[in-house]
């Protein structure tokens, strides 16, 4: 065996070494690209539900916030009510003198012996 004979299967063997190296990076790039196209489809279904969850998350907010709105409506009104009740209330008693006048004591008295009297008999 010469050297050229050496030197070709040399290269002959280093040419087939870059070969199946080279077919196993292939392999393992192929593996990791079917690895990343699983996380991605992971990734997208998670990010559709994640929305899911938000958009139903918007749609209670706004409820709740149409809620606390029509609250605050009605609070107002009831407000605004009963200040003009008082208000006439307020015009009532100073036109009857003797609405805005205290009971006298004797009067509580007579009304409360007369309700005892009556629990007592029945």
């Amino acid at each position: 065996m010469n050297i050229s004979t050496f030197l070709r299967l040399g290269i002959k063997g280093g040419i087939a070494l870059i070969v199946v190296v080279t077919l196993l990076v292939i392999r393992y790039q192929y593996n990791q690209i079917n690895r990343l196209f699983e996380q991605n489809s992971q990734l997208e279904y998670q990010q559709r539900t994640l929305q899911s969850q938000l958009a139903q998350w918007h749609e209670q907010a706004e409820k709740v916030s149409e809620t606390l709105m029509r609250q605050q409506k009605e609070q107002h009104d009831l407000e605004e009510e009963n200040h003009a009740i008082r208000q006439e209330l307020r015009q009532i008693l100073a036109q009857t003198p003797c609405a805005n006048e205290s009971v006298p004591d004797a009067v509580i008295q007579l009304q409360q012996n007369a309700i005892n009297a009556r629990n007592n008999r029945g």
